[in-house]
């Protein structure tokens, strides 16, 4: 895993220049990413936490089969005490 891949047995997955802030709408750049462990996530092929740069929050993103994705951004949100964007689910 390097920071521009992310190689997982389904695949490699080139990362973005930036996510999308879950909070303000804002950037979070791939300085700041954090390839989030998804061994074992039935469904997750990719999860990134991040840091915004306009609000300083953290953010996530997830990609994988919708419903998996779903239910990582609730629990996600749980754990941030229900700071994560409604944004989040794509």
């Amino acid at each position: 895993m390097t920071n521009n891949i992310n190689k997982k047995s389904s695949g490699i997955h080139a990362l973005p220049p930036f996510v999308t802030c879950n909070e303000c709408g804002g950037k979070a750049p791939k300085n700041t990413f954090k390839i989030m462990d998804t061994n074992g996530m039935v469904g997750i092929d990719l999860a990134i936490g991040a840091v915004c740069e306009d609000c300083n929050a953290p953010t996530f993103a997830v990609s994988g089969e919708p419903n998996a994705v779903q239910d990582l951004m609730l629990v996600l949100k749980e754990e941030m005490g229900g700071s994560v964007g409604i944004d989040a689910f794509k």
